[in-house]
């Protein structure tokens, strides 16, 4: 009977004679939750009505949408605001019973929110907020919603690329699966219009072109700062007493005096943008080749970079060569829509 207590004082399972502890929202246990959801998937949609005797009509944008259509474009709400902005619909997440997420068909494939296809569970997008750890929509759902990139023109940019980044010439080292770029003149937001697509790159090179705004001018600006010092022998030397302690001593054994000296030498910008920083201070960049990690031994130090210079380089593995190819990347794709 429901609102029984066993000996724990737990309610248990309101499911005939069944004692497991109700969970799942506080009346069943899981599996009698997940017989009874199976159920109503099963069960007929009942027909949407605004009002009793009158049939609300269906969504007319295709893509499986059955919501109710609004006005007299005979879209719903969604798809017509999506007429209004893109001049186009594409498929919505549609309306689906709680809980729909965690069910897997025989072969443990998920389905799909939009196109409401059952896939593998590598066609998802890890998600720390979703029950089952994963995306509701399908990798190829959002890259559609995102950038306008078809599954089918997906597949054929990999199959151009060779499967590799189109910067740097390999794989995602994550193992993720390459990311759309496109041309931010175009479309200064993360949604894509489709048409300024330039192509795919592997996270690391994505990241850091975006660090350099897209601009060539600020990439051939850090190839010319890290040709400049890679032109510079190594600088190893032997271990000597701390310096004074400073602010930036932990890490460069760099003195605030030191620190302030270097800020005054740059014009207080940043050695590469030439932009003065914000709200944080200026970065400070070694060579890494002297001092591959922290704590640096403090004489190898370049120069103060802004935040988003210095982990752009990182992002690119101080790579002037590979800079300068993201540099004529970005000139070879400035595209424009109309």
């Amino acid at each position: 009977m429901f609102g029984t207590e066993d000996w724990t004082g737990r309610p248990v399972c309101r499911q005939g004679e069944c004692t497991e502890p109700a969970v799942i929202a506080g009346q069943w246990c899981p599996g009698h939750a997940l017989g009874r959801l199976r159920r109503d998937l099963e069960r007929p949609e009942p027909k949407t009505t605004f009002k009793r005797g009158a049939t609300a009509r269906v969504c007319a944008a295709g893509h499986g949408c059955q919501y109710p259509a609004v006005g007299s474009s005979g879209l719903c709400g969604r798809h017509e605001r999506q007429m209004e902005r893109w001049g186009r619909t594409t498929p919505i997440a549609q309306r689906r019973p709680r809980g729909a997420a965690l069910l897997r068909d025989a072969q443990g494939r998920k389905q799909c929110s939009v196109c409401l296809t059952w896939q593998e569970l590598g066609a998802y997008a890890a998600s720390p907020v979703q029950a089952d750890g994963l995306q509701p929509r399908c990798k190829g759902c959002v890259r559609f919603a995102t950038y306008h990139v078809t599954p089918e023109r997906y597949a054929a940019l990999v199959e151009a690329q060779g499967g590799v980044c189109g910067l740097c010439g390999q794989r995602d080292s994550s193992g993720r699966d390459l990311t759309v770029d496109h041309d931010h003149r175009c479309c200064p937001v993360p949604r894509s219009c489709g048409r300024c697509v330039r192509g795919l790159l592997c996270n690391r090179c994505n990241v850091g072109l975006g660090r350099f705004q897209d601009s060539p001018e600020m990439l051939r600006a850090a190839a010319a700062y890290l040709t400049f010092w890679s032109a510079q022998p190594p600088r190893r030397v032997p271990a000597e007493p701390p310096k004074p302690r400073g602010r930036r001593w932990p890490k460069f054994r760099l003195t605030d005096e030191e620190y302030a000296r270097t800020v005054a030498a740059q014009g207080g910008s940043c050695a590469v943008c030439r932009r003065e920083p914000g709200r944080r201070s200026l970065s400070v960049d070694h060579d890494h080749r002297c001092c591959a990690t922290t704590p640096a031994c403090g004489t190898c130090v370049r120069g103060l970079l802004c935040t988003s210079c210095n982990t752009g380089l990182s992002h690119f593995n101080e790579d002037a060569e590979l800079i300068i190819r993201t540099a004529e990347y970005v000139e070879a794709h400035m595209i424009v829509c109309t």
